[in-house]
């Protein structure tokens, strides 16, 4: 038996016939025209931020937003201890004229050193918050007034102590004692300085409300 038996020989002619032609057709085709790739999108990975390196535009323009927002705040805030400070000194003076006008030297005092010792919370505290929020600011000049307030607080408060314990220690009402007497000398002294204390923390939280400008 031959050995290109049942098969074409080396020599046979190849097939031209319409259907070996089309499948050649189709397998040109398919070698010719691959298969397109699906751009898959690129997942997005976030990198936190390296400590003490550059901050990432996006966080920058959020703190650049909001800085105007928090100022208005600070500001109104500042401005609303100031309103508090200074005007409880403001009443606080003429006040106690009308409370010893109606009540009288020894009922009047008394009336009036209740308020003072409320008063005297006021003068420290609120100058002190002040001092907090300038601090963040880094206002040297506004600090320094702060801090004169702050000492001429602390002075008025030992002041009216000692106003009180010579008040408590005299037998009789200090008004009821001689115009020449020593005591009542001295409490007048004391009482004096007090009032130009007040006056002085007037002016120096009116300094503070004058130097704050107004931030839109």
């Amino acid at each position: 038996m031959s050995e290109f038996e049942g098969g074409k020989g080396p020599d046979e002619p190849p097939d031209t016939s319409a259907g070996a032609r089309d499948a050649a057709g189709m397998e040109r085709e398919g070698a010719q025209d691959p298969v397109p790739e699906i751009a898959l999108p690129e997942p997005a990975i976030e990198v936190p931020p390296i400590p003490g390196g550059p901050v990432p535009s996006a966080v920058f323009d959020t703190r650049a937003a909001a800085a105007p927002a928090r100022a208005r705040g600070s500001l109104f805030f500042a401005r609303l201890v100031q309103a508090v400070w200074v005007g409880s000194a403001v009443f606080l003076g003429f006040s106690a004229l009308a409370v010893f006008r109606a009540l009288g030297p020894i009922s009047g005092a008394d009336a009036v050193g209740a308020m003072l010792t409320r008063w005297h919370y006021i003068a420290l505290i609120a100058p002190a918050i002040l001092i907090l929020v300038e601090w963040r600011r880094m206002r040297s000049r506004m600090v320094l007034l702060l801090f004169l307030a702050v000492i001429l607080a602390v002075l008025q408060g030992f002041t009216d102590l000692r106003i009180r314990r010579i008040r408590m220690s005299s037998p009789i009402p200090i008004s009821s004692l001689g115009e020449n007497d020593p005591l009542r000398r001295h409490f007048g002294a004391l009482h004096g300085f007090s009032s130009l204390l007040l006056l002085a923390q007037v002016v120096s939280g009116i300094a503070v409300i004058a130097a704050e400008p107004d931030r839109e």
